[in-house]
């Protein structure tokens, strides 16, 4: 892993990313970009020379925070960078991601997700949601990683995750992490395709054994709570969950895919991978 990208607000949980960030590029000689997106005062009509003044105080205020983030990084021997963009947060990462070649983008999820951010998605579920060029771990509220021994992958194994587990599987190696699979089975979801199918490719390439796959009957109803609750039997410092997007008008008729609801709910930081081929739209 050579380089993670972590967008900030300045904010306490914002803080919870950049520590988590720190931890992972020390144990990776990874170099840390620091983005902050920023939306430029536009002048209006009315009060134009008081706003304006405002807006300059506070903008400069956010640069000397950003410097100081910066600064407190390098001082702990960790390569770090700073980029200042103007607009929206989310083509902001987006484009930096593609732009850097990052290997994994840190972000700090903000609350549990009120009925907005569920029906139309936070900040975080939008950069989870749309961003291809990496994966995306998102450290929950007050959980700010202190170490990585254990990365468990949970999934249903019915679509083809050898790009996502490769990723994965780097990001596990170069961590010196266990990376272990929770395969999920319900009576509610059928399970179209024989696991064998998908298991025995990944033990093939990666050296998987049939004790990296633990499985597990899970409901509807418990879904987020069996699966957060197996990852931390298991140890798990991470979970991983692979994201399969949905039409808009699907996700508001059916149940929120996995990925969703343990991103919006789980106390455990979790990475998501896009799998290839599944766009979302709108």
């Amino acid at each position: 892993m050579k380089a993670i990208l972590v967008p900030i607000d300045f904010s306490t949980n914002a803080q919870y990313a950049v520590n988590s960030a720190k931890l992972l590029a020390r144990k990776t000689k990874a170099k840390i970009y620091l983005l902050h997106a920023y939306i430029p005062y536009l002048p209006t009509e009315i009060h134009v020379p008081v706003n304006a003044e405002i807006y300059a105080d506070v903008e400069q205020s956010l640069k000397e925070s950003f410097q100081r983030t910066l600064d407190e990084i390098r001082a702990e021997g960790i390569e770090a960078e700073a980029i200042w963009a103007e607009g929206p947060v989310l083509k902001a990462v987006v484009e930096q991601a593609e732009a850097l070649g990052v290997d994994l983008v840190v972000i700090g999820r903000t609350g549990k997700g009120g009925f907005l951010d569920k029906l139309f998605g936070s900040v975080a579920t939008d950069i989870v949601r749309n961003l291809e060029a990496a994966p995306v771990l998102t450290i929950p509220p007050e959980a700010e990683l202190t170490r990585v021994d254990k990365i468990v992958y949970a999934t249903r194994l019915e679509h083809d995750e050898e790009d996502a587990v490769r990723k994965v599987a780097a990001i596990a190696k170069a961590l010196g992490a266990q990376l272990k699979f929770l395969k999920l089975e319900s009576l509610i979801q059928l399970d179209i395709q024989p696991d064998d199918q998908f298991i025995e490719p990944l033990k093939a390439e990666f050296g998987f054994t049939d004790d990296d796959f633990i499985k597990v009957d899970i409901g509807r109803g418990k879904l987020v709570s069996e699966i957060e609750r197996q990852a931390l039997e298991m140890g798990a410092d991470i979970v991983v969950v692979s994201k399969k997007e949905k039409g808009f008008i699907e996700e508001l008729l059916v149940d929120p895919s996995i990925s969703k609801k343990l991103l919006l709910n789980t106390n455990i930081p979790l990475m998501t991978c896009r799998l290839e081929g599944y766009n979302y739209s709108t």
